[in-house]
């Protein structure tokens, strides 16, 4: 129970980002109706397009951010993609809308909301490789189950929080309020946590298994400068130890960008499954009883 509470205390600003991840998710998935209306002249199928870019542009996130957690480090990584989805979500509360500044400013607001979708997609994509990955790294000693269930429990609190939000939101504001600009709050309200988030993953240390990729670097690196003035001897000792350091530093990158790939295929394969289910569930509830039990 003890490490369980120190994993939390560790942890706390990674989790509380992966919550917002989902919120904003949630939040535009309530909020369709306004959106439609204030972005897409009355199109569904525009309004859930432009849901759809977020998830069309994930896996471009997960390389590129896998890659720069490999470079640069976990916790610089997720302080990046964290970044970008504070700034797409408050940004997205922000934009000229149909119903507030006309049409010229409507298909402004519409282009910028794609663009802010966009950005979100990646970081969103690029945040799960590097978070999971510092998970593994960081976690106290037979706790890593509990923490990766507390990982995937966020997505269902994110839910809650941001349909729960919105729902308040109506029933306080009214249905013409809320379309004309009550359902800018739910995104703007975002800033708040996501500020504490910054603070905190500003304040974590770095895993200590990539402190010890980068001091196999600077190993290799060291070694490259002091082989070329040394006897022949003092060259294949220095070759012989920059050979061993290069090994390590690409066995350990190796297996953490199998990792940071791992994690983001196994995270798009949930996004799919549930995809698949929500199909079914069209069609069917005997169907979808059917394959969750059988899955």
């Amino acid at each position: 129970m003890a490490n369980l509470w120190a994993l939390v205390r560790q942890w706390w600003p990674l989790l509380l980002g992966n919550i917002l991840e989902w919120y904003e998710f949630g939040v535009y998935g309530s909020l369709t109706k306004e959106l439609s209306a204030n972005f897409f002249r009355a199109s569904t199928f525009g309004t859930w397009s432009g849901f759809a870019v977020t998830f069309l542009l994930r896996p471009v996130g997960g390389i590129v951010f896998g890659l720069l957690a490999d470079r640069v480090g976990r916790k610089r990584a997720t302080l990046w993609s964290m970044r970008g989805m504070l700034f797409a979500t408050v940004a997205q509360g922000l934009l000229p809308s149909l119903l507030c500044c006309g049409e010229a400013s409507a298909d402004v607001g519409l282009v910028l909301l794609i663009v802010l979708r966009a950005l979100q997609g990646v970081c969103t994509g690029g945040e799960i490789g590097p978070l999971v990955t510092y998970m593994a790294e960081s976690a106290p000693p037979g706790v890593l189950g509990v923490g990766t269930a507390l990982f995937l429990l966020c997505v269902y609190v994110a839910f809650v929080i941001s349909q729960g939000l919105v729902a308040l939101a109506v029933l306080v504001l009214g249905p013409e309020r809320m379309l004309e600009w009550g359902w800018r709050l739910p995104f703007l309200v975002a800033l708040v946590p996501g500020l504490v988030t910054l603070w905190g993953r500003s304040h974590l240390p770095e895993s200590a298994e990539f402190v010890e990729l980068q001091s196999a670097r600077n190993l290799m690196s060291s070694g490259d400068a002091q082989a070329a003035p040394s006897s022949t001897g003092s060259v294949a000792g220095g070759e012989s130890g920059v050979n061993a350091a290069s090994a390590s530093c690409a066995s350990c990158e190796g297996a953490r960008s199998r990792g940071v790939a791992a994690s983001e295929a196994a995270g798009h394969a949930g996004q799919i499954f549930a995809t698949v289910r929500g199909f079914l569930h069209d069609y069917g509830r005997a169907l979808v009883i059917g394959f969750s039990v059988s899955s």
